[in-house]
């Protein structure tokens, strides 16, 4: 059965934004990269590594330019698979979320897991020592074996002596499992501790579900530490040659926001600004029942990145959703009313 469920309206002010929609086809290079990701202090994965490019996504559910991350066979680690830079942030934010969407083909090969784009402060921590709480902290997204999601945290509460501490998502009380073959999105907000507390906080959200929650982290113990870098980072491991690919693998990422407040993600596929009412529209069963006044309107339903899936008109005060709809997120909107909804189809 389908939940449905209405957009935020709430304005946010972005820090970072790459769609890729205007960048050349082909490889990427570290001048294009630079262009989208300011400050730069360190890359690898570019230029004659030439293990990142720029795609027209059109084998994909989505449409448009997206970064194509190769994987070759037989490797893991930063050095020789995937790609991976750190890229500044402008102010110093203590709440920022992260935003970002992924493709996964059909073909991919999970083996172990790998890591995925993050954010983090100061020094970036990423192993092999636990933080202090006055060198820096890090918070990465990771897939494990079976498609399986969480995060690589490196914060000064950490259990493990090394390597960070590893948090799975779950939707329900089943762990997020990542399909093959389809577009999904991640956001997570991290927000620092108070001085000497433990009350940081991390939330998660997968395919607009909220998946992930913890508010007892402690990431720093000096004021001059903030969330001030975003890391571009995907790779096979982990630290051993059984996470390797036995074959050459590759994702899609697109959509990347670094903001101050939730994303709304009305924003991306409408590219509109209108505001909603909780009380026009909700759902029973496949069918969308609407306020009487909208008789006779049209509904447009569209994907993720605005391309229509079909328009409906009401009759009787409802639509009935069409079975040929694909999972995941959809978008509603009755355009001369000025009205838009989210639905998510499991």
């Amino acid at each position: 059965m389908a939940s449905f469920g209405l957009i935020p309206t709430a304005q946010c002010r972005e820090i970072l934004r790459a769609d890729f929609e205007s960048d050349t086809l082909g490889a990427y290079t570290l001048a294009q990269c630079k262009a989208k990701f300011p400050g730069i202090l360190f890359s690898s994965g570019l230029g004659s590594a030439n293990r990142v490019s720029v795609v027209a996504a059109g084998d994909t559910a989505g449409s448009g330019h997206a970064l194509r991350v190769l994987y070759p066979a037989n490797v893991f680690g930063a050095t020789s698979s995937g790609a991976e830079w750190v890229s500044s942030l402008s102010g110093n934010g203590d709440v920022v979320y992260l935003r970002y969407r992924l493709f996964f083909p059909d073909s991919f090969d999970w083996t172990k897991g790998g890591m995925l784009p993050g954010l983090c402060g100061s020094q970036c921590n990423s192993g092999p020592s636990a933080p202090t709480g006055s060198d820096g902290w890090s918070v990465r997204m990771e897939w494990g074996a079976g498609g399986s999601l969480g995060q690589r945290i490196y914060w000064k509460g950490q259990k493990a002596t090394t390597g960070g501490d590893y948090m799975p998502w779950f939707t329900g009380i089943k762990s997020v499992g990542m399909e093959t073959g389809k577009w999904h999105e991640i956001q997570f907000m991290v927000a620092l501790n108070t001085l000497g507390q433990s009350d940081g906080r991390i939330k998660g959200w997968y395919d607009s579900v909220l998946s992930f929650e913890m508010s007892t982290m402690r990431f720093r113990d000096l004021e001059t530490m903030h969330i001030n870098k975003f890391m571009f980072t995907t790779y096979f491991g982990g630290n051993s040659a059984d996470y390797s690919p036995k074959e050459e693998n590759h994702l899609l990422i697109d959509d990347i926001i670094v903001s101050d407040s939730f994303i709304d993600n009305k924003t991306l596929a409408l590219r509109e600004g209108n505001s909603l009412s909780s009380s026009n529209g909700h759902l029973e069963g496949s069918a969308l029942r609407f306020d009487p006044s909208f008789e006779g309107s049209l509904v447009q339903i569209l994907d993720i990145r605005g391309k229509e899936l079909a328009h409906l008109s009401i009759k009787t005060g409802m639509v009935q959703l069409p079975q040929s709809l694909p999972r995941g997120v959809s978008y509603l909107s009755v355009p001369t009313r000025g009205w838009t909804g989210r639905f998510v189809l499991p």
